[in-house]
């Protein structure tokens, strides 16, 4: 039986953890911030390989591994909590 206030809280969790996100995601290049997009399937789209990556922006699969290691790199020196994440 589903419980209405606890999909609410869901909802409510669900929403501020996006929100958050997208203000990580703005501190970064547009470049790198699309990567970890696509890489880990954020916004409700399915993650992809680097890869798989790399053929839709068309570069190398190492570029991509490149771009994500000094994304996250960025993201742990901007946002020292997310460091231990």
């Amino acid at each position: 039986m589903a419980d209405p206030v606890a999909d609410t809280e869901r909802a409510a969790i669900g929403r501020a953890f996006s929100e958050e996100l997208q203000h990580l995601l703005e501190d970064l290049r547009p470049i790198e911030a699309r990567v970890l997009r696509l890489r880990y399937g954020l916004e409700g789209a399915k993650p992809h390989s680097a890869v798989e990556v790399a053929s839709t922006l068309a570069v190398s699969h190492s570029c991509i591994r490149r771009i994500e290691t000094r994304a996250l790199s960025r993201l742990r020196h901007l946002h020292p909590a997310f460091a231990t994440a």
